[in-house]
């Protein structure tokens, strides 16, 4: 974690009202009140030097931003994992900002692999364009109608004859 202008060991300033710990290590089984706390505690305390807690590379002018936009980013990574609608209405401005605060690369687009061989069995969604669709019964029905030839005129029975 890095911080502009504070030479200081961070602190929550977050903390939960009640006095609890809402996440643990898995280490050492301390209790803290961030998830920041927690990844400042284990980059600290159980670093091997194959993890790494750093949050993006992002800057920081001061703890309190980075605490709002930690924040902000577990707040929208709920609203995503469970769909709480009613959150999503209350917090527009909010979702607007953080994804102002977002670096630029990770708002472009980028491309992907797609999958080349598509389910075409079973009532999943078919692909268009590689098989023709099913005709519906009353399709097929005004298809043989068009095509029913109607001896309207004697003109074509006395030819025949």
């Amino acid at each position: 974690m890095v911080h502009k202008g504070e030479d200081e060991t961070p602190t929550s300033t977050g903390t939960d009202p009640r006095g609890e710990h809402s996440v643990a290590c898995s280490e050492c089984c301390q209790g803290f009140h961030s998830n920041f706390d927690l990844a400042a505690h284990c980059e600290k305390d159980h670093n091997d030097g194959t993890s790494n807690f750093g949050v993006l590379g992002t800057k920081f002018n001061s703890w309190v931003d980075f605490e709002k936009n930690a924040q902000l980013s577990e707040m929208l990574h709920a609203l995503i994992r469970e769909q709480k609608y009613d959150l999503v209405k209350k917090c527009g401005e909010v979702i607007d900002s953080t994804l102002q605060l977002a670096p630029p690369d990770l708002m472009k687009r980028r491309p992907f692999a797609r999958r080349l061989n598509m389910q075409t069995t079973g009532m999943g969604p078919k692909p268009t364009g590689i098989h023709p669709q099913y005709k519906t019964r009353s399709s097929l029905n005004a298809k043989k109608r068009r095509e029913r030839k109607f001896i309207d005129d004697d003109s074509d029975v006395e030819n025949e004859a």
